[in-house]
């Protein structure tokens, strides 16, 4: 039998990893105001579409001209929708264990604003009774 020499020595696992973030060609700042969604059809995947409120702005508005060509307000006509317009920004759709830890990380910020929050309002209370106290 061939002498193949020591056996080779076992490498250890990895104790850490580098994840490094880049910004997609998409990628830009979007502000939440609520989400839908539910279950994939297959139910293997949550599905999360957020959304942006706002007040519809006019399709159309018609306005007379004085006779230097500037704008008399207000505006003659307008073509405008009323209610709250709910403009869908992004669909999120992710399987339950990224849905699970965005969840988690949800709740820790979550807990931490409201910690920082009821520190804010006692020190808002401090100023305030220093004020009055100097009055």
């Amino acid at each position: 039998m061939p002498d193949n020499g020591p056996p080779a020595e076992e490498k250890a696992p990895p104790t850490e990893i580098a994840f490094h973030y880049e910004k997609g060609n998409y990628f830009r700042v979007i502000h939440v105001d609520g989400g839908h969604g539910g279950l994939s059809p297959d139910g293997q995947s949550l599905v999360l579409s957020v959304y942006t409120e706002r007040r519809p702005i006019p399709k159309k508005e018609v306005f007379d001209l004085d006779e230097n060509g500037a704008l008399i307000q207000p505006p003659k006509d307008k073509d405008e929708r009323t209610g709250i317009f709910r403009e869908v920004e992004a669909t999120l759709i992710m399987n339950p264990t990224t849905a699970s830890a965005i969840r988690i990380w949800l709740t820790k910020y979550l807990d931490q604003q409201k910690e920082a929050s009821v520190e804010i309002e006692k020190t808002k209370a401090r100023i305030r009774k220093a004020k009055e106290e100097t009055e």
